[in-house]
């Protein structure tokens, strides 16, 4: 518990900054004029903080299974945190996927990046202070931490709405 628990927390850090970068990444994209430069840097540093935060998190998720055999006798249990972590995980692979594989473009992993931060938001918060259930629960669903979670991903849907109209927008613009 005494490395897993650090461990999975460096790990959302670094994620947490690359939301940073993802939101400057996008404003810049969207918004900014000549910043060609400026937002080929914010993607590879945003590569970076993706790649070493999903090492965090599979070293996090493989540490706590160790962690979990000794003191619940199993190493998996279907635990909703157990789910949400693996559920973040794979998003961010998929997003490293994608990108590698030039299926997306900078702009968008910015934007898909974005949106998995959800996913460490319900892992962290959601499953321990609203779901109520499962070993990770401490918040019984009582918790106003969800109108909170709510109230956030509205936010990041309307920035990213309003980033993606003035993205394509520009875009248009630049290609007539």
């Amino acid at each position: 518990l005494a490395i897993h628990v650090p461990i999975i927390m460096v790990g959302y850090a670094v994620l947490a900054l690359g939301l940073v970068v993802s939101h400057m990444l996008v404003g810049f994209a969207a918004f900014g004029t000549g910043r060609g430069a400026l937002v080929a840097k914010l993607y590879d540093v945003l590569y970076w903080y993706m790649f070493v935060g999903s090492i965090f998190l599979l070293t996090g998720i493989l540490t706590g299974s160790v962690w979990a055999a000794s003191s619940w006798g199993r190493y998996w249990g279907w635990d909703p945190k157990e789910v949400w972590s693996l559920v973040a995980f794979l998003a961010y692979m998929a997003i490293l996927h994608l990108k590698v594989d030039e299926v997306i473009g900078t702009f968008a992993v910015a934007v898909v990046s974005i949106a998995a931060f959800q996913t460490i938001l319900m892992t962290y918060l959601g499953v321990n202070f609203v779901l109520g259930a499962g070993m990770h629960s401490y918040g019984m669903g009582d918790s106003p931490v969800l109108k909170w979670m709510l109230l956030v991903g509205l936010a990041e849907l309307v920035f990213l709405v309003v980033a993606g109209v003035a993205w394509r927008d520009r875009k248009e613009t630049l290609a007539a």
